[in-house]
């Protein structure tokens, strides 16, 4: 007795995309959640914003006098690709942070001046407004000078760049120590 061996061919799986692997495991948790969640692509009125930025706002919330947190991610919700937030309301803006009362324009206020300290927004004016007009600026560049400021822990960095690793975004470190290699 021969055994007859007889080959038998094996599909290879599709390797998914990021996004279709995504939305399979979506799918398998919640069916028929994709007419549940916020898509990008369909609707209007989104932002793009660093995924780091939820460690950024502990790092300020950290080293600020008040944590200005809120107005800075207002501030990310009014932008657009270009950084820039024009004509701002104050009192509205205000509002849009979280903040009532007879003293929400002022902490506001307060807060616009304390993210400017810290580097993470430069501020224009417009007419009679002393803030009219906000840059946002990177991040990750702020990030970087407050380190060489000695304002950055080092539990926290550790924190920063382990997360920038496991979602791989570049960091300007990452190009210095490029440029010292060469």
């Amino acid at each position: 007795m021969t055994a007859e061996i007889t080959a038998t061919t094996v599909k290879k799986k599709k390797k998914l995309k990021p996004s279709e692997r995504r939305t399979k495991l979506r799918d398998q948790l919640w069916p028929g959640s994709g007419k549940l969640v916020w898509n990008r692509l369909e609707n209007d009125g989104y932002i793009t914003i660093p995924k780091l930025l939820s460690l950024v706002c502990a790092l300020m919330k950290d080293i600020a006098n008040n944590d200005p947190t809120r107005v800075y991610i207002d501030l990310w919700c009014r932008s657009f690709d270009e950084g820039i937030i024009e004509k701002i309301d104050e009192d509205e803006a205000a509002f849009s942070s979280g903040y009532v009362g007879t003293r929400a324009k002022r902490t506001w206020t307060e807060h616009i001046y304390q993210l400017e300290h810290m580097g993470f927004i430069k501020i224009a004016p417009e007419g009679n407004c002393p803030i009219g007009h906000v840059l946002l600026m990177n991040p990750l560049l702020v990030v970087e000078d407050l380190r060489k400021k000695k304002r950055v822990s080092d539990e926290w960095w550790n924190a920063y760049i382990g997360r920038a690793s496991v979602i791989g975004a570049a960091l300007p470190s990452d190009d210095e120590e490029d440029d010292d290699a060469e």
